[in-house]
């Protein structure tokens, strides 16, 4: 009984989307899809993404958001678009000049931060 699961991000393959692997029945690993500045895991970079951040941000008591204002550890490591190890303006800034093609979001880089519990 060694077995892998792919379960989808509720809105495609992209960030959220995870792998399970199980041996007897019993949970050995889970991987977390992250795809820099794809917030709402529809596997593209757009309006939507900026959108989702600018909400949070105008709801968030600090200038940088934290993952509780973002909805989890994989979402929150999208969301750091520049890879600087936190989310802030900068990142809506970048996400926003990747859909109009003033510029690229790196995706062979991780940011600063840690995703442990997704």
């Amino acid at each position: 009984g060694t077995t892998v699961t792919i379960t989808g991000s509720g809105r495609g393959m992209g960030t959220g989307a995870y792998f399970i692997g199980t041996v007897e029945n019993k949970e050995r690993f889970r991987y977390y899809a992250v795809v820099y500045g794809d917030i709402n895991g529809d596997t593209r970079i757009d309006g939507t993404d900026a959108s989702a951040l600018e909400i949070a941000a105008m709801t968030s008591s600090g200038e940088e958001l934290t993952q509780a204002d973002i909805g989890s550890a994989a979402k929150f490591e999208a969301a750091d678009a520049n890879h600087d190890g936190k989310v802030d303006n900068l990142d809506i800034e970048k996400i926003v000049n990747h859909y109009t093609y003033a510029d690229t979001i790196s995706q062979d880089k991780h940011s600063k931060s840690v995703v442990v519990n997704p």
